[in-house]
């Protein structure tokens, strides 16, 4: 019961942590480099980036699961 309590919160933290931060790095992304358009466009970090980017959502999605089940 604890572990399927785990795996799906982190798998649903992951899923909606991912959308919101792609949302969020594309305007960011677009911000600096076209002052003034304010259109939202999806964008993908490059590299090492997307490496860091992956690697702080699973390091939270675990803080959430883990607490989640801890609370429980």
């Amino acid at each position: 019961m604890v572990l399927h309590l785990f795996r799906n919160t982190f798998i649903i933290f992951i899923t909606l942590n991912l959308i919101e931060n792609i949302i969020h790095f594309g305007i960011g992304r677009d911000s600096v480099l076209n002052k003034g358009d304010y259109r939202i466009r999806l964008h993908l970090p490059d590299g090492v980036e997307l490496i860091k980017f992956i690697g702080i959502m699973i390091i939270f999605a675990t803080l959430q699961a883990s607490l989640t089940t801890y609370f429980d």
